[in-house]
């Protein structure tokens, strides 16, 4: 496995990324993002910090190692939202998606959410 993915729109570093917390890895308060093959992802510091930050900061980088499963997960919802929706086309030839609440909405969400990780890939 390389550091990188070819597939287009994702040039990031494959998942599953690792978080490492405080005292595990690093030798100062901070919690780390790292690739499965150990390469750096991103590392949350909160040396000199208000000890309230320190739990945010672990929730922050717990957020950023979900995010290539968080993506994964978005793309394959929406596949299945526009899929279910074509079933009810051909089922009802008069349903309408986006007249369909919050399907529609979720088919949306995920639609600008998916291009804003990808940059619109």
């Amino acid at each position: 496995m390389t550091d990188s993915t070819t597939v287009p729109g994702r040039s990031f570093t494959p998942g599953p990324w690792r978080i490492a917390l405080p005292g595990e890895r690093l030798a100062f308060p901070a919690c780390s993002v790292t690739a499965a093959s150990g390469r750096p992802i991103a590392t949350t510091i909160y040396a000199p910090a208000p000890a309230e930050w320190r739990a945010e900061d672990e929730a922050i980088a717990r957020l950023i190692a979900a995010a290539p499963e968080l993506l994964d997960v978005c793309e394959m919802s929406h596949e299945a939202i526009d899929i279910l929706m074509a079933r009810l086309i051909e089922v009802d030839d008069s349903f309408r998606p986006s007249k369909s609440g919050l399907p529609w909405k979720a088919l949306l969400s995920l639609t600008a959410v998916i291009a804003k990780a990808t940059k619109g890939a």
